[in-house]
């Protein structure tokens, strides 16, 4: 009979973010996100870890796919047409820059791990949270949390390969190579936020949004900022499949990157020890009545780190609707559940009741409750008549 009743307090049809977001509400804090909508188009990123996948020989094919909007394969191969040895950095606008929680580019990082940041002109190589960056589950679940890769950036950290391997390696490989480390360089932030969840688990009080993110603002910029120096090292060690010239000039990079990034290299060789002493100054930062302990214990929490949800599965990326790349493909945007949400709450008043497994429901104002998906590709016909 106890062990029936304990069978009876699962609840396997919601995802465990879904529970999580229920039972601690008081360790989110929501921000808007609505200028990527406005500004880019989003397209789902098929395989963020993958080599060079399908080819698209000419731009022209694209007219006879079957389908309405050109997914992320497609868009790297067009890129190819437009990448040089010389590409600009994408330049955010201070609306971009206060939407996303990095208010006139004043905080370094945006505040966070992974926030956007604005390229330093004469100060070097762009990092890569210039060229990418990750949104919080805390600060922006249900919807908009995840990795984004801008393809700007991605253009322009792989024309700096290119330039570094001479020319020895083709376009494609350069844009896989960029992509790949910055997805790799985003996702330990989300690593870094699924170690904070685990401690809000267990002690019941929010420590991402308080400790966690005062002890980065506190070392961004610097060389003591942990975080972008393994950051830097797990992307390294992630595209380890990357040898000779190509991976020569990635390190290159990283060593001319600002303070915190550019620890990346050391780090390499260290990356267990340096992570676990990441770990105990955010727990120290986060709980400081508690003792002090030896960093190394870490090593016997081998998954505080894991990823919660799969992260491969919330990878976009960013075009700008001025990039010239739009009007080389046939990409149709309809309407993705995010403006969808924007423009029924404008219309209709409907209200966000609660999430779902995978949909989130929502309310109109006469308590009708309805579905709808939660993912970044545009609604199709069916479900918007619905």
């Amino acid at each position: 009979m106890i062990l029936l009743g304990l069978l009876n307090l699962g609840d396997g049809s919601r995802e465990p973010l879904d529970v999580f977001y229920q039972e601690f509400p008081e360790v989110f804090e929501a921000r808007p996100a609505f200028v990527i909508d406005e500004d880019f188009v989003e397209v789902a990123v098929n395989h963020p870890e993958a080599t060079p996948r399908r080819r698209i020989d000419s731009p022209d094919q694209l007219i006879s796919l079957d389908h309405d909007q050109v997914d992320s394969d497609e868009i790297e191969s067009v890129a190819e047409e437009f990448l040089s040895d010389h590409m600009p950095p994408p330049e955010w606008t201070p609306e971009v820059l206060t939407s996303l929680g990095n208010a006139g580019g004043q905080i370094p990082g945006g505040g966070h791990g992974g926030g956007i940041l604005p390229w330093p002109k004469g100060g070097g190589v762009p990092p890569p949270d210039c060229l990418a960056f990750y949104l919080p589950i805390h600060f922006y679940y249900p919807n908009y949390w995840g990795v984004y890769l801008v393809l700007e950036g991605v253009l322009w950290l792989a024309s700096y390969l290119l330039r570094r391997t001479g020319g020895g390696i083709s376009k494609a490989e350069a844009i896989a190579t960029a992509r790949r480390f910055l997805y790799y360089h985003e996702a330990f932030h989300h690593k870094t936020e699924c170690l904070s969840i685990r401690m809000e688990i267990t002690h019941r009080v929010p420590v991402y949004k308080t400790a966690f993110v005062s002890h980065y603002q506190a070392t961004s910029g610097t060389d003591d900022c942990l975080e972008e120096g393994l950051a830097n090292a797990h992307a390294l060690l992630s595209s380890r499949r990357c040898t000779g010239a190509i991976a020569r000039a990635l390190m290159k990079w990283v060593e001319e990157s600002p303070p915190g990034y550019r620890l990346g290299v050391g780090l390499r060789d260290t990356f267990p020890e340096a992570r676990n002493l990441f770990a105990e100054k955010n727990q120290q930062a986060s709980f400081p009545s508690l003792p002090t302990k030896n960093p190394a214990a870490w090593g016997a929490a081998t998954h505080v780190f894991d990823g919660i949800n799969n992260i491969a599965g919330r990878v976009n990326y960013l075009v700008n609707k001025s990039s010239p790349l739009l009007a080389r493909m046939r990409l149709r945007p309809l309407l993705p559940p995010r403006k969808a949400v924007r423009k029924l709450s404008s219309l209709a008043g409907i209200t966000f009741k609660r999430p779902g497994g995978n949909h989130d429901i929502y309310q109109t104002p006469n308590g009708h409750c309805f579905p709808i998906p939660r993912h970044a590709k545009d609604l199709n016909r069916t479900v918007l008549r619905n």
